[in-house]
């Protein structure tokens, strides 16, 4: 594709260079930025792309932000927003994807892996190729992928929708986080759903503080669904609900366990799984889901509302959610000869903590021991509220590390301690 071809749909201040030259790859590592690159100049938390712009003489294009230094006969395209440049480009060089697919994306700060999984599980039932795209790895059409990022950065993210377009997916259903959002990751994608399960804290490391971070969320729904999509929101999250108006076009569909257009009624929740009738605008259907948990029965109604927008049928809902397999790491049985109920979740929010002890008291659970650690770089606000959680929650707490990264163990535990003090 010629780099004439790419600009068309970017926001271009000016172009200092030829524009006729065949691109064959879109970066925003300059140690990739070869013979035939265009590299996208970043300004990151940790680096500015445009310190490395003098380096590239192999690579065809920059595009910059500022004015920089570039070698001779390296075209410099200036843009306003270098990201939403990226997105942009990446689309245009992988065919803009999305237009063919049916992308359904889900944010919130619990929830987003499970739901993926259900909705991928739903087209699987009902013979719908598909994609998922998140934190437990990326599968296009039953292929499992490395995943680097909850939400990939543009050119890993189009490379992957054209890839589930390649192998004649239907549907897309994508975690699409907070940072990811923040980034534009996933700008210049048409979604056709969007899924929000809920907000509740976490990383403040990033965003600064919450208003920011629902900010964040807000944008698949405010600025990325087009006229004809449909946003499945959260009926029994207050945060969710104070999404302002959603765009001229979006049809807005409730969710939520007991209140929502989609809800259950004479819920069951049992040591194997979940019953209910679910209640829907485009029909009843019988739900027997074999996750654990009250929350788990909030994503798949999430998943369904997302599964019926795309057009299928209650009863195929409901034979796609009947076998939709252990989703890992959360709520995942593990075997062991001493007869002890193991689970392992991925619980790494004060909410998340919570939601999963009450779900195992409200099973029956009479002893709980609970063995749980916080991720070092990430969000210290959220550590003793981790604890406290947790010392509520669990007979028995036993801290220990989990991924500490580049931080001293020892220090994540004491950030820990405060919270797991007895409760007055």
């Amino acid at each position: 594709m010629m780099l004439s071809e790419l600009l068309r749909g970017v926001d271009v201040a000016h172009v200092h260079g030829r524009v006729d030259l065949p691109i064959v790859a879109i970066t925003q590592d300059s140690r990739r930025a070869g013979p035939g690159a265009v590299f996208v100049a970043l300004v990151g938390r940790r680096g500015d792309g445009h310190d490395h712009v003098a380096g590239l003489s192999e690579a065809a294009a920059v595009v910059v932000e500022r004015d920089v230094e570039a070698p001779a006969g390296v075209t410099v395209v200036r843009v306003n927003d270098s990201r939403k440049a990226l997105a942009e480009l990446a689309a245009a060089f992988f065919g803009h994807p999305s237009n063919d697919l049916k992308v359904v994306g889900v944010t919130g700060t619990n929830g987003k892996t499970t739901t993926t999984q259900l909705i991928e599980a739903i087209a699987a039932a009902n013979g719908v190729r598909a994609a998922v795209i998140g934190t437990v790895g990326n599968r296009v059409a039953g292929e499992n992928l490395p995943a680097t990022h909850t939400t990939p950065e543009p050119t890993e993210w189009q490379g992957l929708l054209r890839r589930a377009v390649d192998a004649r997916c239907a549907w897309a259903a994508a975690e699409v986080s907070s940072i990811g959002l923040d980034a534009r990751r996933v700008d210049a994608t048409r979604f056709a759903v969007g899924v929000y399960t809920n907000l509740t804290q976490d990383h403040l490391d990033y965003h600064g503080d919450m208003a920011a971070y629902a900010q964040a969320k807000a944008r698949l729904f405010l600025e990325l669904l087009p006229s004809g999509a449909t946003a499945l929101l959260n009926a029994e999250d207050p945060a969710v609900m104070a999404l302002p108006t959603l765009p001229e076009g979006v049809r807005r569909v409730t969710f939520g366990v007991d209140h929502g257009d989609v809800h259950a009624e004479g819920l069951r929740l049992t040591v194997s799984g979940s019953e209910a009738t679910v209640v829907t605008p485009w029909g009843d259907f019988a739900l027997r889901l074999p996750l654990l948990g009250r929350h788990n029965v909030a994503n798949a109604l999430g998943a369904a509302g997302a599964a019926l927008s795309l057009g299928l049928s209650p009863e195929q809902v409901a034979e796609g959610l009947a076998k939709a397999p252990p989703v890992p790491g959360r709520l995942e049985p593990v075997a062991n000869p001493r007869g002890v109920t193991a689970l392992v979740d991925y619980a790494h929010t004060e909410d998340g903590l919570r939601t999963v002890l009450s779900a195992l008291r409200e099973l029956g659970a009479q002893r709980i021991v609970l063995v749980f650690g916080c991720g070092g770089d990430r969000d210290p606000q959220k550590r003793p509220l981790m604890a406290r959680a947790a010392s509520e929650g669990a007979d028995v707490v036993i801290a220990t590390s989990d991924n500490p990264r580049g931080e001293d163990p020892l220090a994540i535990l004491n950030d820990m301690a405060p919270g797991s003090a007895p409760t007055p």
